[in-house]
């Protein structure tokens, strides 16, 4: 009789142990089982990330915009150092233009002609050339000017080998003294020409 409740009772507690570990097998499958946020860290770490989004990245373009300066706008009323062409820089006078000889109405080529006056006394010795023509058959006419009046001379023209030359002729001065201007006038059958000079030595 003893014997029998004594296995009856190993049986019983045996039960008892075995519900209570099926007890605590649940409780732990519970608490492992896949997809809850207590016991998986990653998805307590997605559940987290998934609330941040990050901030977008900039694109070069926008990168090479921010770094790149604004150049200053170019002022075209101040640039230094830069002439235009055909213009003159200011303190520089230009250069005078070179005497150029007319041509006569009649065709005849137009020539320099340079009037040489030396004064002497109450006279004024006339002379002259031409310094682009050598020729033959030319005439020199001179004419002395003054306030008081006018007095007139004239001679052959000489050529030589690079000019031609204008005889002298002594003219008298109207009023001795005072200033005076001296005109020389070429002609020839090929040419014509004017030149002057002044008792101050002005040529013209």
């Amino acid at each position: 009789m003893n014997r029998q409740l004594s296995r009856s009772r190993r049986i019983s507690v045996a039960v008892a142990c075995l519900i209570g570990a099926s007890a605590l097998t649940g409780c732990a499958g519970l608490g492992d089982a896949p997809g809850s946020a207590a016991g998986d860290p990653s998805a307590q770490v997605l559940e987290e990330g998934a609330t941040a989004e990050p901030s977008p990245e900039p694109s070069p373009s926008d990168a090479a915009s921010a770094e790149e300066p604004e150049e200053p706008a170019a002022d075209p009323a101040a640039e230094p150092g830069e002439a235009s062409e055909g213009t003159e820089t200011a303190g520089e006078p230009s250069a005078p233009a070179a005497p150029e000889a007319t041509p006569a109405a009649d065709g005849r080529g137009g020539v320099e002609v340079v009037a040489l006056g030396t004064p002497d006394g109450a006279t004024v010795r006339a002379g002259g050339f031409v310094s682009d023509a050598v020729e033959l058959g030319g005439t020199c006419t001179y004419t002395l000017v003054q306030e008081a009046g006018s007095v007139q001379g004239s001679a052959a023209a000489e050529p030589d080998a690079t000019v031609t030359w204008c005889s002298d002729v002594d003219l008298a001065l109207p009023a001795p003294g005072a200033p005076w201007t001296l005109e020389l006038r070429y002609e020839s059958p090929m040419s014509v020409g004017t030149g002057a000079t002044t008792s101050e030595g002005a040529a013209s």
